[in-house]
């Protein structure tokens, strides 16, 4: 965990909010809160977090439809936190683009190691598309898809890209 690790936590139960936030606080992160998508939304626009915490069923859209959302923007992690224990449901909720689902009740400990799990997981794949190749005069830089040589750009495809970055 960094000092910067905020934890958006989306849920329409008071309690699980207040507990939920109360214990991350005390873990050290950021939470920010809120209990219905379009909350959820104006917190994404503000400022993103380094992961949303999502429950299934909210009031109007589902968490279902609001992690497609997300992750159709962005790689923001994400773990769904429902009710919901039917293999179908985490199949569903893993397939759109969750990082992890936890099913209620849920252990508070639990919840604080597959969040730093799954930041681990999140901050690696991070440098790995940062990373920054260099061969006598070629320069790649994998996160912005930059090729170099000589220190001038050079314009390739994304597949041509794809090719010299395995090489």
């Amino acid at each position: 965990m960094s000092d910067t690790d905020s934890i958006l936590v989306v849920d329409d139960d008071p309690r699980i909010l207040r507990l939920v936030g109360h214990y991350l606080q005390r873990e050290g992160y950021s939470v920010r809160m809120a209990t219905s998508v379009d909350e959820a939304r104006e917190q994404l626009s503000a400022l993103p977090p380094s992961l949303v915490i999502l429950d299934v069923g909210l009031p109007g859209e589902d968490g279902f439809t609001f992690a497609r959302e997300i992750r159709s923007q962005s790689d923001i992690p994400i773990i769904m936190l429902t009710g919901r224990s039917e293999t179908v449901d985490k199949v569903v909720g893993l397939e759109l683009g969750a990082d992890d689902y936890i099913t209620k009740p849920f252990g508070m400990r639990e919840l604080a190691a597959r969040i730093q799990a799954v930041l681990r997981r999140a901050a690696k794949e991070s440098a790995v598309a940062s990373e920054v190749l260099r061969s006598g005069e070629l320069m790649m830089d994998k996160g912005s898809h930059v090729v170099k040589v000589r220190e001038e750009a050079v314009n390739l495809t994304p597949s041509e890209f794809d090719l010299l970055a395995v090489l």
